[in-house]
């Protein structure tokens, strides 16, 4: 089971920051598994919010 916290509140960057850290965590407690599924999910929104940045910027350049 894996504990966790209302993400629905954290930016996209306090979830990166959540899902290494706890990486981390499992890693030092040789939960490799778990800790692999965290380094993935930190991928996956770290391509989210590039991404979104991406978007962001054309937005501005078409505002401009």
């Amino acid at each position: 089971l894996r504990w966790t916290f209302d993400m629905a509140n954290k930016t996209i960057a306090e979830q990166i920051q959540f899902e290494l850290q706890f990486m981390g965590t499992m890693k030092m407690c040789g939960r490799n598994e778990m800790a692999d599924t965290a380094y993935v999910k930190a991928q996956e929104l770290t391509a989210e919010l590039i991404e979104l940045e991406k978007l962001n910027a054309n937005l501005e350049r078409v505002g401009s």
